[in-house]
């Protein structure tokens, strides 16, 4: 059992029935399994760093477009049919010469919207992707993570990564993929990837009640508000008490940081998929890794200048500049 599965509560449907008849219980959850203390912390410490960034991109869209319902409404796009997403899906994995080796599935039972576990991409029913969201998704799970994965194997700290002495990857792993999936969209805004970073830190220090009320000046719909704080609150039992589970803090703090690596190198991001390496490793993995026969996804090779471009525009537009 994962980690992620083992935080999923067991009585959450229960638990969201008796939260929406009575707006300040504070659920209690139970697990198949314990979960220890430090576990929720696993992924990376609770941390504020990055606050005055996320409070302020969530305050430019209250003030440029009204209300967050106004800018969830001007960014909309039509969802697809299972159709449309398996064709897009075979396209994309044609292109990048990947089609024998990944495995596509639909499931009705699937928690995440999309999950990649080895080569089986599962993508959950009924489908929820529009267009730029789905070949966002496909730039993070298999364009980030999965050719990270393949170049790993040709690295000679592959299976050994302690002997080498490497640093956590996982906020350069999650800041790159999450990068690469707004290279499609038009509206690149990092408001779902903030409001996460911001829920997770008051959740640690507040009730699940507290977290909601906190969460309703930017999201309105109380099925998405009970989302956010079910994800921040997982792997608690008593939500009444502190406490919150960091992973999610991961994306938002994982792209600033891997963005304001990739602008003081000129966004040649190619020495960051020699494998599942943190961007603290660079330099001293230089010397040692394996060039020969790694693999890239053509989002980067094929126009390095709108690459280059993309990746600029969607930093500055998020205030991502050390200067906030």
């Amino acid at each position: 059992m994962t980690l992620i599965q083992k935080i999923n509560p067991i009585n959450k449907e229960s638990e969201k029935k008796k939260f929406f008849f009575d707006p300040l219980y504070n659920p209690q959850f139970q697990y198949a399994t314990s979960v220890l203390h430090e576990e929720l912390h696993y992924y990376t410490p609770i941390s504020s760093d990055y606050l005055p960034i996320a409070h302020k991109i969530l305050d430019f869209i209250t003030k440029t477009y009204g209300s967050h319902d106004a800018y969830i409404e001007k960014t909309h796009e039509p969802i697809l049919t299972r159709e449309e997403v398996e064709k897009i899906v075979r396209d994309y994995l044609s292109k990048e010469h990947i089609e024998k080796m990944i495995t596509m599935k639909f499931s009705t039972d699937a928690v995440a919207r999309t999950s990649m576990v080895g080569n089986t991409l599962t993508i959950r029913l009924p489908v929820s992707y529009n267009e730029s969201g789905l070949m966002g998704m496909l730039n993070h799970d298999v364009g980030t993570h999965f050719f990270r994965t393949l170049n790993e194997r040709k690295q000679p700290w592959y299976g050994q990564r302690e002997k080498f002495h490497i640093h956590p990857y996982l906020l350069t792993e999650e800041g790159l993929a999450v990068l690469h999936a707004f290279l499609p969209k038009s509206h690149t805004l990092f408001r779902r990837q903030a409001i996460y970073y911001i829920a997770v830190h008051y959740a640690n220090e507040h009730s699940f009640v507290e977290t909601n009320e906190m969460l309703k000046k930017y999201v309105s719909d109380k099925e998405d508000r009970w989302k956010f704080c079910l994800r921040a609150k997982r792997g608690i039992k008593d939500t009444s008490q502190p406490g919150a589970f960091s992973k999610d803090q991961t994306y938002f703090a994982g792209a600033v940081k891997v963005w304001r690596w990739l602008k003081k190198h000129d966004f040649d991001t190619k020495e960051l998929f020699v494998g599942k390496i943190s961007i603290d490793d660079v330099d001293t993995l230089k010397s040692m890794w394996n060039t020969q026969g790694l693999v890239f996804p053509t989002f980067l090779t094929e126009n390095t200048h709108h690459y280059k471009e993309k990746l600029l525009k969607i930093g500055k537009e998020n205030f991502f500049e050390k200067s906030v």
